[in-house]
Protein backbone atom coordinates (compact mmCIF):
# COMPACT_ATOMS: atom_id res chain seq x y z
CA UNK A 1 0.00 0.00 0.00
CA UNK A 2 3.03 2.19 0.73
CA UNK A 3 4.67 1.80 -2.48
CA UNK A 4 0.90 2.37 -4.10
CA UNK A 5 1.25 5.74 -2.32
CA UNK A 6 4.83 6.88 -3.64
CA UNK A 7 3.89 6.43 -7.37
CA UNK A 8 1.03 8.85 -6.79
CA UNK A 9 2.73 11.25 -5.11
CA UNK A 10 5.67 11.10 -7.86
CA UNK A 11 2.63 11.15 -10.79
CA UNK A 12 0.81 14.25 -9.33
CA UNK A 13 4.59 15.60 -8.26
CA UNK A 14 5.14 15.03 -12.54
CA UNK A 15 2.13 16.43 -13.41
CA UNK A 16 2.31 19.86 -11.47
CA UNK A 17 6.35 20.09 -12.79
CA UNK A 18 5.45 19.44 -16.53
CA UNK A 19 1.93 21.80 -16.29
CA UNK A 20 3.55 25.09 -17.62
CA UNK A 21 4.73 22.88 -20.76
CA UNK A 22 1.20 21.48 -21.23
CA UNK A 23 -0.55 24.58 -20.92
CA UNK A 24 2.13 26.53 -22.92
CA UNK A 25 1.89 23.97 -25.59
CA UNK A 26 -2.52 24.25 -25.62
CA UNK A 27 -1.77 28.19 -25.52
CA UNK A 28 0.73 28.91 -28.29
CA UNK A 29 -0.39 30.68 -31.53
CA UNK A 30 -1.56 28.15 -34.70
CA UNK A 31 0.36 28.44 -37.59
CA UNK A 32 -1.20 28.11 -41.13
CA UNK A 33 1.43 25.46 -43.34
CA UNK A 34 1.22 26.15 -46.73
CA UNK A 35 1.83 23.09 -49.30
CA UNK A 36 2.82 23.05 -52.92
CA UNK A 37 2.24 19.82 -54.35
CA UNK A 38 2.24 18.73 -58.38
CA UNK A 39 0.63 15.77 -59.21
CA UNK A 40 1.98 14.69 -62.78
CA UNK A 41 0.61 11.77 -65.20
CA UNK A 42 2.39 9.61 -66.54
CA UNK A 43 4.99 10.54 -69.70
CA UNK A 44 2.73 10.58 -73.21
CA UNK A 45 4.99 8.49 -74.52
CA UNK A 46 4.81 6.44 -78.38
CA UNK A 47 6.55 3.16 -79.92
CA UNK A 48 6.45 3.05 -83.27
CA UNK A 49 8.52 0.92 -86.03
CA UNK A 50 8.35 -2.24 -83.39
CA UNK A 51 7.64 -5.07 -85.76
CA UNK A 52 10.53 -7.40 -85.80
CA UNK A 53 10.68 -9.97 -88.38
CA UNK A 54 12.74 -12.99 -86.65
CA UNK A 55 13.02 -14.69 -90.54
CA UNK A 56 13.38 -18.37 -91.77
CA UNK A 57 13.90 -20.88 -88.42
CA UNK A 58 15.35 -24.06 -88.65
CA UNK A 59 13.63 -26.14 -85.96
CA UNK A 60 17.21 -28.51 -85.04
CA UNK A 61 18.85 -25.18 -84.29
CA UNK A 62 16.57 -23.83 -82.06
CA UNK A 63 18.78 -23.45 -78.54
CA UNK A 64 16.77 -20.50 -76.80
CA UNK A 65 19.94 -18.91 -76.66
CA UNK A 66 21.70 -17.57 -79.39
CA UNK A 67 20.02 -18.95 -82.48
CA UNK A 68 18.35 -16.30 -84.25
CA UNK A 69 18.47 -14.09 -81.61
CA UNK A 70 17.39 -10.89 -83.41
CA UNK A 71 17.06 -6.85 -82.26
CA UNK A 72 13.63 -5.78 -81.18
CA UNK A 73 14.14 -2.49 -82.92
CA UNK A 74 11.19 0.21 -81.75
CA UNK A 75 11.63 4.04 -81.82
CA UNK A 76 10.56 5.59 -78.25
CA UNK A 77 9.10 9.22 -78.15
CA UNK A 78 7.89 10.83 -75.92
CA UNK A 79 6.14 14.41 -75.10
CA UNK A 80 6.55 17.04 -71.94
CA UNK A 81 9.09 14.83 -70.53
CA UNK A 82 8.93 16.12 -66.37
CA UNK A 83 12.14 13.89 -65.48
CA UNK A 84 14.40 11.64 -67.71
CA UNK A 85 14.37 8.91 -65.56
CA UNK A 86 12.00 6.54 -67.06
CA UNK A 87 11.14 2.94 -66.58
CA UNK A 88 10.00 0.29 -69.15
CA UNK A 89 7.90 -2.83 -68.26
CA UNK A 90 7.15 -5.70 -70.62
CA UNK A 91 4.54 -8.00 -70.24
CA UNK A 92 3.46 -11.17 -72.55
CA UNK A 93 -0.15 -12.21 -71.98
CA UNK A 94 0.47 -15.40 -73.00
CA UNK A 95 2.96 -16.93 -71.65
CA UNK A 96 5.33 -19.70 -70.24
CA UNK A 97 7.80 -21.55 -69.13
CA UNK A 98 10.40 -23.49 -71.29
CA UNK A 99 13.84 -24.99 -70.69
CA UNK A 100 13.35 -22.60 -67.15
CA UNK A 101 12.52 -19.19 -69.27
CA UNK A 102 10.07 -17.12 -68.64
CA UNK A 103 8.81 -16.83 -72.84
CA UNK A 104 6.51 -15.69 -75.16
CA UNK A 105 3.92 -17.51 -76.29
CA UNK A 106 3.49 -17.85 -80.45
CA UNK A 107 0.68 -18.87 -82.70
CA UNK A 108 2.64 -21.91 -83.13
CA UNK A 109 2.39 -24.45 -80.55
CA UNK A 110 5.54 -25.34 -78.47
CA UNK A 111 7.38 -22.50 -80.10
CA UNK A 112 8.03 -19.09 -77.70
CA UNK A 113 10.08 -15.99 -77.85
CA UNK A 114 12.50 -15.54 -75.06
CA UNK A 115 13.10 -11.94 -74.54
CA UNK A 116 16.21 -10.37 -73.68
CA UNK A 117 17.86 -7.06 -72.16
CA UNK A 118 21.18 -7.82 -74.12
CA UNK A 119 22.47 -10.81 -72.61
CA UNK A 120 20.04 -10.73 -69.70
CA UNK A 121 16.71 -13.18 -70.23
CA UNK A 122 13.76 -11.29 -68.95
CA UNK A 123 10.45 -12.56 -67.04
CA UNK A 124 7.46 -11.80 -68.13
CA UNK A 125 6.43 -8.01 -66.24
CA UNK A 126 9.79 -7.01 -66.18
CA UNK A 127 10.50 -3.78 -64.98
CA UNK A 128 14.10 -1.94 -67.19
CA UNK A 129 15.14 1.52 -65.84
CA UNK A 130 16.59 3.93 -68.17
CA UNK A 131 17.07 7.54 -68.86
CA UNK A 132 14.93 9.17 -71.25
CA UNK A 133 17.22 10.62 -74.44
CA UNK A 134 19.96 8.14 -73.98
CA UNK A 135 19.89 4.91 -75.84
CA UNK A 136 16.48 3.20 -74.84
CA UNK A 137 16.92 -0.53 -73.67
CA UNK A 138 18.46 -2.95 -75.95
CA UNK A 139 15.79 -6.20 -76.51
CA UNK A 140 16.35 -8.79 -78.31
CA UNK A 141 14.03 -12.07 -79.09
CA UNK A 142 15.21 -15.43 -78.97
CA UNK A 143 12.77 -18.24 -80.45
CA UNK A 144 12.63 -21.35 -77.73
CA UNK A 145 10.93 -25.02 -77.75
CA UNK A 146 11.34 -27.00 -74.51
CA UNK A 147 13.60 -29.81 -75.52
CA UNK A 148 13.35 -32.84 -77.21
CA UNK A 149 9.78 -31.65 -78.38
CA UNK A 150 9.04 -30.89 -82.37
CA UNK A 151 6.89 -28.47 -83.19
CA UNK A 152 3.85 -29.44 -84.24
CA UNK A 153 3.55 -27.21 -87.38
CA UNK A 154 5.36 -24.90 -89.77
CA UNK A 155 4.63 -21.38 -91.09
CA UNK A 156 4.96 -17.70 -89.91
CA UNK A 157 4.11 -16.87 -86.46
CA UNK A 158 3.36 -14.22 -84.04
CA UNK A 159 4.02 -13.02 -80.35
CA UNK A 160 2.72 -10.21 -78.60
CA UNK A 161 4.28 -7.97 -75.55
CA UNK A 162 3.41 -5.10 -74.08
CA UNK A 163 5.44 -2.69 -73.27
CA UNK A 164 4.55 0.50 -70.81
CA UNK A 165 6.64 2.96 -70.16
CA UNK A 166 6.43 5.65 -67.27
CA UNK A 167 8.57 7.37 -64.67
CA UNK A 168 10.77 5.65 -62.21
Amino acid sequence: MRYFHQRIIIALVTFFLLFPVFSAITSAEQQTLHFSIVVSQEPECSVINSITDIGDIYETLIDGTDYKKTRINFDLTCKQVLINSFKMTLFWPSSAIMDGKSVVLTSIPNLGLAIYNENKPLNNNATINFTYGNQPPVLFAVPIKPSGVSLQRNGTFNGTVVMSIDYQ
